[in-house]
């Protein structure tokens, strides 16, 4: 049973956010995706949906999104009896894998604003045609170990649950990172949006830019060292994984 969370090989260049058309990368979807049953859409930003009706196609899996992601595939043809509708605080049984949705919190993106789609679009999407409505975080049970995706910028306490293991951004602050594993209690952290998501994955992986700060320096990029160091200071035990592309891992031999 494979169930697929975002899944984004195309990775359009930067420019292609701005000017034109974006087409997935449909031979390399088909590459590495050669089965899948479920597929969870946290929002439906380009980097998070783009490659997901290529996915449906090939085979046949059944996807749950918001509104929006639910349109965006219509608009691309999906039949409806493999997009599902879902909403915070549905209970989600996928084969093994039991889902809580919760409520995220996404950052604002400049030129990228958020709210419902105005009217039925036509493929290829413009990048920012990928408007994001609800975002959601997941809260994944299977075999008894439990995972969670990260809920953003996110101040409400109720909406974290203890998880094993949690999918986190790489450039929050310590402040909310205490108050993450406070809640959430992890014992592995996967960083997540660090690298540069605007190269193909031919590359190496190269660090992208934070979030600008208000205290100087301003900009600077990602530094998984550096993240490396806060989450060890706020807690010594937890374990950090940085996966390889490609590369399957054993969870349960890392939780031990």
């Amino acid at each position: 049973c494979v169930l697929i969370i975002d899944p984004y090989f195309t990775r359009v260049p930067f420019y292609k956010m701005w000017i034109g058309k974006v087409i997935p990368e449909s031979k390399l979807i088909s590459q590495h995706i050669k089965h899948c049953d479920f597929i969870l859409v946290t929002h439906s930003h380009i980097d998070h949906l783009m490659d997901v009706p290529d996915i449906v196609n090939n085979t046949e899996c059944r996807v749950y999104g918001s509104n929006n992601t639910c349109s965006l595939l219509h608009s691309c043809k999906i039949a409806k009896g493999y997009v599902y509708r879902i909403k915070v605080a549905d209970i989600l049984n996928l084969g093994k894998f039991k889902i809580e949705v919760l409520f995220a919190k996404h950052r604002n993106v400049l030129g990228f604003s958020a709210g419902h789609l105005g009217y039925p679009l036509k493929p290829p999407f413009t990048a920012r045609q990928y408007r994001m409505d609800n975002c959601f975080a997941f809260h994944i049970s299977v075999n008894g170990i439990s995972f969670m995706t990260d809920p953003g910028i996110n101040n409400f306490s109720k909406c974290f649950k203890k998880a094993d293991v949690l999918f986190i951004s790489a450039s929050y602050s310590m402040e909310y990172y205490k108050l993450l594993f406070d809640s959430i209690k992890p014992k592995i952290l996967v960083p997540l949006h660090w690298d540069n998501f605007f190269l193909p994955l031919s590359v190496a992986l190269r660090p992208y830019f934070k979030a600008p700060s208000r205290k100087f320096p301003f900009f600077g990029k990602i530094n998984l060292n550096e993240f490396s160091k806060v989450i060890k200071k706020i807690d010594p035990d937890l374990k950090i994984l940085i996966p390889e592309i490609f590369k399957s891992y054993d969870i349960v031999n890392i939780l031990n």
